[in-house]
């Protein structure tokens, strides 16, 4: 999860001009996942994040969840969301999503 926080880092500088996200299938565990929601929170550009296939349980995904939830109450939503694949439980995210965002998470 190293990496993570070193991504985190340029995320939370807000320079650039990434919009989405792909971190799926890169072995991001609880520790990258509450780093990286941490740049994505301070981040204003980036709307749509995909967490896919990593090894991201419930701190994780409450991590998350926290940093979709104070976007929303900076009126910066997160457009999309996805955690298909994880072991995070997703029912964090209720309530914290506006109706135009989404979190997917797939059976499979």
């Amino acid at each position: 999860d190293k990496e993570c926080h070193v991504m985190s880092g340029a995320l939370s500088t807000n320079k650039g001009s990434v919009t989405f996200l792909n971190l799926s299938t890169n072995n991001i565990g609880d520790s990258g996942a509450a780093s990286l929601a941490f740049g994505v929170e301070k981040n204003t550009k980036v709307h749509s994040v995909s967490f896919c296939k990593n090894d991201i349980g419930s701190a994780g995904t409450s991590a998350i969840a926290q940093c979709v939830e104070h976007r929303e109450l900076l009126e910066r939503p997160m457009h999309r969301v996805w955690m298909a694949g994880t072991k995070g439980d997703v029912s964090q995210f209720s309530g914290c999503m506006s109706d135009a965002a989404f979190l997917y998470r797939s059976l499979t």
